[in-house]
């Protein structure tokens, strides 16, 4: 193969990569995945086309039109991945086998060459397999947090049987907190009741109220920055918990998450938060940290752990936004 064809067949490679990437409604990960999928795909092709394995082929005529029948499958990845991807994923794992006798004339330099070659496309072949079953998984996997916040994106998956129970369409909700878990019940009505008179934590509470309300609506450059300055306001008030960021993954969800901060009480997570500089075009900080919530409960579940098991896992949800 010239080195012209193979320049090109780079070009298109990229083009390719290009084009299907411009989608806003892609998940983050896949675009890593898909031009990894296409740097290995061409990798293939050049072994597929190189002459050491023409030659190997040239006497063996099941050798041929496998190699023939993976050439095409490889284009048709290259081209297009996810048109042809499940299709893809049962082809591509054709093995090239080694002949029962090679060629009288193959001298042992040609023949470990021809090996080395077969060998070097099996390989290759794997790994695209395995590429193209990772972005199979991951095509229809829920999205990521970052993700989910986005309006094209979570209308969309809260059209499904999983949906998250928060609203987002109305018809989306479960039964009331309050009766689901103790904690949101005695919050409920502990925001209703008045605060008590000259009282130590009232005082406290209202200087918190005070701070956030004088502070929150300056216009600040980074979602950073508001953090910052949130922790300013809010003082020692949550102690003596402790705020931390927090990175949550598990073995039944494909994405992991990234809560800007958390609230923890005696190592359970109490407060889940999400820190936005401001409200944003299009994106939703509460779908957002309800998608982290939903991956912090898989993990849980996966781990059977003894904080959901015994004590439910009632969290509340804290979007930190410029308004």
């Amino acid at each position: 193969m010239s080195t012209s064809a193979g320049v090109a067949r780079k070009r298109r490679a990229d083009e390719s990569l290009e084009s299907s990437t411009v989608k806003r409604t892609k998940k983050p990960g896949i675009e890593a995945l898909r031009e990894e999928l296409l740097k290995q795909a061409t990798s293939l092709l050049d072994a597929l086309e190189s002459k050491r394995l023409i030659r190997a082929a040239k006497n063996w005529e099941q050798m041929e039109e496998d190699r023939l029948e993976m050439i095409r499958i490889v284009k048709d990845i290259i081209s297009n991945y996810k048109q042809y991807l499940e299709a893809v994923l049962k082809g591509i794992r054709i093995p090239l086998d080694f002949p029962d006798e090679w060629p009288q004339q193959f001298t042992t330099k040609q023949i470990d060459a021809s090996k080395a070659i077969i060998e070097e496309v099996n390989e290759g072949a794997q790994n695209v397999a395995q590429l193209c079953e990772t972005l199979l998984t991951s095509t229809k996997a829920a999205p990521s947090p970052s993700l989910y916040n986005q309006i094209p994106i979570w209308h969309e998956w809260q059209k499904n049987e999983n949906a998250i129970l928060c609203l987002r369409p109305k018809e989306k909700h479960g039964l009331p907190l309050w009766i689901l878990a103790d904690v949101f019940r005695q919050f409920r009505l502990m925001a209703k009741a008045p605060l008590p008179q000259d009282t130590v934590a009232a005082n406290v509470a209202l200087q918190v109220a005070y701070n956030l309300c004088d502070t929150m609506g300056e216009a600040f450059l980074t979602d950073k920055e508001r953090s910052v300055r949130f922790q300013d306001c809010i003082g020692s008030f949550f102690s003596p918990g402790q705020w931390s960021q927090h990175c949550i993954s598990t073995k039944s969800e494909i994405y992991g998450a990234s809560v800007d901060d958390c609230l923890l009480m005696e190592g359970i997570i109490c407060i889940f938060r999400e820190d936005k500089v401001e409200l944003g075009e299009g994106h939703d900080a509460y779908l957002q940290i309800a998608r982290d919530y939903q991956i912090y409960i898989a993990r849980l579940r996966d781990n059977n752990d003894y904080v959901l098991l015994h004590r439910g896992a009632p969290t509340f949800l804290l979007c930190l936004i410029g308004m």
